[in-house]
């Protein structure tokens, strides 16, 4: 069982600081950490809530599914939605000016066959978080490329010879 505690290094400025708002507070320096460490959390959470029904507002049914990699989300349409210099104009406006954060986007057509995926989109659906997955396709196409990789990998292996 963890403690839940840990050990931060920060500034001397950063520490002054924290202390003065504990202090006029009457709260202890652990609680302003703690205070300010939840809302973070919370503030993170609620933002991709937030870009999760941005998202299924502005494409209503034709948005299949939402992949987050760091700083990237992939967004994932049906196949037959058109993907143009309109589309990210059109989104920027309607959805990433009202975030907190800023976060690259790419938008896909949901992929047919695991052929013709990009090494980012494999790396994204098998390390990314799903965030929105209409009706589990991502899952199942996240669990297929783990299949084929670990496949790949017992194949390599088979054919290693050591003398």
């Amino acid at each position: 069982m963890k403690s839940g505690r840990f050990v931060v290094r920060i500034s001397p400025q950063l520490h002054q600081t924290l202390i003065e708002q504990a202090q006029s507070r009457g709260i202890s320096l652990n609680d302003i950490c703690v205070e300010r460490l939840s809302v973070m959390a919370q503030d993170k959470s609620n933002q991709e809530n937030l870009f999760i029904n941005l998202n299924t507002r502005f494409f209503g049914l034709r948005l299949l599914g939402i992949v987050k990699l760091n700083q990237k989300a992939f967004i994932f349409l049906e196949p037959t939605h058109v993907i143009n210099a309109l589309l990210y104009w059109d989104f920027e406006e309607a959805v990433i000016e009202k975030l907190n954060f800023r976060l690259e986007v790419q938008f896909l057509n949901m992929p047919e066959n695991l052929n013709k995926m990009s090494y980012d989109l494999s790396e994204a659906l098998v390390m990314g978080q799903i965030l929105f997955d209409q009706n589990g396709e991502l899952l199942k196409l996240s669990n297929k490329i783990k299949k084929t990789f670990l496949i790949q990998q017992l194949d390599n292996k088979s054919h290693v010879s050591v003398f």
